[in-house]
């Protein structure tokens, strides 16, 4: 287990890329790596929106937890209700374990991270608000964009736990793992349970969901919160995305997406919906003034 030690002041921090409720994300671009080296339009759009809006972002949060629990005590079991199939008997089992084994917090899963820098910014969140259940977050990409993410995230282990990078395996060899141990911010004793966050990475291609292929798909659990940006601009990414967004989602997990709305035909929409989705664009005053005017759009997404 590797250690990662930052010596640093919250307030003021030098060579920060950006500061949530004055806890601080360390970010470099390197496009030298590929598309997934580059911050593009909407994530920076959604890094802004939850440094702009952290209050918010943290109720909700919360609020998901106390949904999550509320339903299970009304229904014994579950997130409560028929989710038109199999999928309620699986929640079951997920939420179970969830409360053995992590308490009673919830999972978030980033989609096509490319860098982790939205991951980054969601866990600065967190750490930085009081009683937010985050217990953890699996991030996730192809293979070959892992090490950057690893990377940006051992540049903020102020803002998690424990970090596992879960290698896929290359040919006869078996799957790796690197593990590192962070330094969270934040008073987490004092929550209503005792908490730690973890931190997966992991490869995941939308739509595939092979066990023997994926860590990720090694059960059945579902995830409170998915988000993601620039994972629709182009019609082929439609179908295997939402199969991912279905795969992974309870009737009351909410996932937050951007898209850059020139890029994204709306048969990408007219899919949501068949395949049993709702979904909002935020209001354009809730993005910062660079981000408004149509061009690029936060969508909010969750199962009818």
């Amino acid at each position: 287990m590797a250690e990662n030690n930052h010596d640093y002041h919250v307030r003021g921090v030098d060579g920060a890329f950006l500061t949530i409720n004055n806890t601080p994300v360390f970010f470099s671009e390197d496009w030298n790596a590929g598309i997934g080296g580059g911050l593009w339009s909407t994530g920076l759009a959604i890094a802004r929106y939850l440094e702009r809006h952290a209050d918010e972002v943290a109720e909700n949060l919360r609020r998901l937890s106390d949904l999550k629990y509320s339903s299970r005590g009304r229904d014994g079991g579950g997130d409560g209700g028929d989710d038109g199939g199999d999928d309620d008997e699986n929640d079951d089992a997920v939420e179970n374990e969830n409360d053995d084994a992590y308490g009673r917090g919830i999972s978030a899963l980033e989609l096509g991270s490319g860098h982790g820098f939205l991951s980054a910014c969601l866990l600065a969140l967190v750490a930085s608000h009081h009683g937010i259940p985050l217990d953890e977050l699996v991030v996730t990409d192809v293979d070959d964009h892992l090490d950057l993410v690893s990377r940006t995230l051992r540049a903020n282990s102020h803002v998690w736990d424990r970090l596992n990078v879960l290698r896929a395996a290359v040919g006869g060899a078996a799957r790796t793992s690197e593990e590192y141990r962070g330094g969270l911010l934040g008073t987490r004793r004092d929550m209503r349970r005792s908490s730690a966050t973890r931190v997966l990475v992991a490869e995941h291609l939308w739509g595939e969901f092979d066990p023997a292929d994926s860590y990720i798909m090694q059960s059945d659990k579902k995830y409170d919160f998915i988000f993601g940006s620039d994972v629709a601009y182009r019609n082929s990414l439609h179908g295997p995305l939402i199969s991912s967004l279905v795969k992974f989602s309870h009737r009351h997990t909410l996932s937050l997406i951007g898209v850059t709305m020139t890029d994204t035909q709306p048969a990408f929409f007219e899919l949501l919906t068949a395949s049993g989705f709702r979904y909002e664009k935020l209001a354009d005053h809730l993005l910062e003034r660079e981000f408004r005017g149509g061009n690029f759009g936060i969508i909010a997404i969750q199962k009818r």
